[in-house]
């Protein structure tokens, strides 16, 4: 409810922030305010279905058809990865010595990593990482909307909970199994990482840790095979059309007029 009441104030500011500005035309990328911009790139990715062309129907189809093969599986594939003796990868992704990592616990943790990263860049003078951290925090933000979001519409039961059905979805029911928050997360992160430094040494460990952390949401029973993929593809999607907008920013492929936004590319 926190990070939906900060996403509503978000949007407030940003669209009274270019509303006040009353000029005529377009307006050039540079005067736009950063908070102006937040709200237009949470705006594109929360109005996406709106926009899909034949093609992006197909991926859609394509992905739903693996998330609901996975689902149709999560029974027997929970019950071997819980069987298989992985019991350090899952502590090293979520320790367990007081117990089972709560989900501000995890957003404290991140965020506190996240912060030390940026005074490093702030300390080192490195433009670009600065400029990765505040991607990966305005990508982190959309996408925590988005899944939160998701959660709800959904309302599927997570595998521990045995008195629902987990072939049924109860809307609007305040269950939250899909999608994986943890791991949409994780794999947001790791695509504007690897895309703000496409290197397989940067690569290979983001992808690996994010694929780690969504093995430990099946291990410990909070989500099935089915949700860690969806939400795995959500992430990076989220992601990767950040960074795109981004680069569409800078090279000032988004033009803003008095009644909304295009973007060239």
């Amino acid at each position: 409810m926190q990070i939906f009441t900060s996403l509503v104030i978000l949007l407030s500011l940003g669209y009274l922030s270019f509303a006040s500005a009353g000029e005529e035309g377009a307006h050039l990328n540079k005067k736009v305010s950063p908070l102006t911009r937040v709200g237009y790139d949470a705006g594109y990715i929360i109005t996406a279905p709106l926009r899909m062309d034949a093609h992006d129907i197909k991926k859609f189809l394509l992905f739903s058809g693996v998330t609901y093969g996975l689902m149709t599986m999560e029974d027997r594939i929970n019950k071997n990865v819980r069987q298989w003796n992985y019991e350090k990868i899952a502590e090293f992704v979520e320790p367990r010595s007081s117990g089972r990592v709560t989900n501000s616990e995890y957003a404290y943790g991140l965020g506190a990593g996240i912060g030390a990263v940026y005074l490093y860049g702030l300390a080192a003078r490195d433009i670009k990482l600065q400029e990765t951290i505040l991607l990966v925090i305005e990508a982190s933000a959309i996408n925590s909307i988005s899944t939160i979001g998701l959660k709800y519409i959904f309302g599927r039961p997570r595998p521990y909970q045995t008195d629902y059905d987990r072939d049924d979805f109860y809307p609007f029911s305040g269950l939250n199994g899909f999608p994986s928050g943890h791991t949409s997360s994780a794999f947001t992160v790791a695509q504007v990482v690897s895309r703000q430094y496409p290197t397989r040494w940067v690569k290979i460990p983001a992808y690996t840790l994010a694929a780690l952390l969504g093995f430990q949401r099946i291990y410990s029973a909070s989500h099935g095979a089915g949700d860690v993929f969806a939400s795995a593809m959500l992430g990076m999607w989220v992601g990767d059309t950040i960074c795109n907008l981004d680069k569409a920013w800078k090279n000032d492929d988004i033009l803003v007029f008095s009644n909304g936004f295009r973007i060239k590319f």
